[in-house]
């Protein structure tokens, strides 16, 4: 995956809204039905498919935990634009309704000015895909929560991306998750990548600070799983970092669940214990909008009780089929 300063291709208006922002258009795509694999996996978490091309990124969405947005190229002039709308400002989004913005709302424009999407809530209706659609921009970014969770209770819409934004995203793992759908969307759908091009830069997370043997705040390396992309890019993916003592173990199971049994489910639900540090745990970023320590140790008790009433049983993959 080649990686480009996004230039004039995007700009950021609103850095204190969204500081990160990449962008990939995908040329002669096919948009048609998802591959029966990818429409049974939708279906498993309550999602009705669409078209392979949204398909991919509400698959992405659950898969990583990375919200992901994509346009209709041709209806975009000149580039992205994010920005807080106009007084009044009115938008047509994906749900067929027309709301009317106001100047603490963020959009995604074009750079004629149209407002393409509300940010990080729900893309508009005019510049979705749909089978006409031969060229994509693919969204991947990072919007500021309470700005997300503001206009999104004002106007009394949600999404699952907004769902996510709301409770806090990784900021480090926006090219993880385009990365992961350019390469679903090339297999399913064909076409010509473009360069990813970034705007901005991940915020540092001062959680990090605060970590067992990781560094400072801007990117601790002991935190980080790198992926090798196409021509050796190299994409970090940000583990969330959570402390679970064990006395609040004891107290919300009553003590029927020994340490040993809850470091066994915690790694069996995805999380990774900090050498040396037998109360910190790193959280995969599915996982994030459960960063609370009670969260956690409700979900042991809970699996606990599930594996003692129901016989062990291989589960299902969410990935796709190689």
């Amino acid at each position: 995956m080649a990686l480009e300063p996004a230039g004039d291709f995007v700009r950021l208006d609103q850095p204190e809204l969204n500081p990160y922002y990449t962008a990939v258009k995908i040329s002669g795509v096919k948009v048609q039905e998802s591959p029966e694999w990818l429409k049974e996996r939708l279906v498993a978490v309550g999602l009705r498919p669409i078209n392979n091309i949204v398909d991919i990124t509400n698959f992405v969405l659950h898969e990583l935990g990375t919200p992901l947005h994509a346009f209709d190229a041709a209806k975009v002039q000149g580039g992205i634009v994010t920005r807080t709308a106009y007084e009044g400002e009115t938008i047509k989004a994906l749900d067929g309704q027309e709301y009317t913005l106001n100047c603490t709302d963020l959009v995604v424009a074009d750079q004629s000015g149209k407002a393409l999407a509300i940010g990080g809530v729900m893309g508009g209706e005019e510049s979705g895909v749909t089978d006409a659609t031969t060229d994509i921009i693919l969204e991947s970014a990072w919007f500021k929560p309470s700005s997300v969770r503001a206009t999104s209770r004002r106007l009394a819409l949600s999404s699952d991306s907004s769902y996510r934004f709301e409770r806090g995203t990784s900021a480090w793992n926006v090219l993880r998750g385009s990365v992961r759908a350019v390469e679903l969307i090339l297999q399913l759908a064909g076409g010509t990548a473009s360069p990813t091009y970034v705007a901005g830069s991940p915020v540092p997370n001062p959680a990090h600070a605060s970590m067992p043997s990781c560094g400072g705040a801007d990117g601790p390396v002991s935190v980080f799983a790198s992926l090798k992309q196409g021509k050796g890019a190299t994409v970090t993916n940000e583990l969330g970092f959570v402390q679970l003592p064990w006395k609040a173990l004891d107290q919300i199971s009553g003590g029927s669940i020994s340490h040993e049994e809850g470091t066994r489910i915690l790694t069996a639900l995805g999380l990774k214990q900090v050498p040396d540090s037998p109360e910190c745990w790193l959280i995969p970023p599915t996982a994030w909008i459960s960063r609370a320590r009670a969260t956690f140790w409700r979900k042991s008790c809970a699996f606990s009780a599930w594996t003692a009433y129901r016989p062990a049983s291989p589960a299902p993959s969410w990935r796709n089929p190689r």
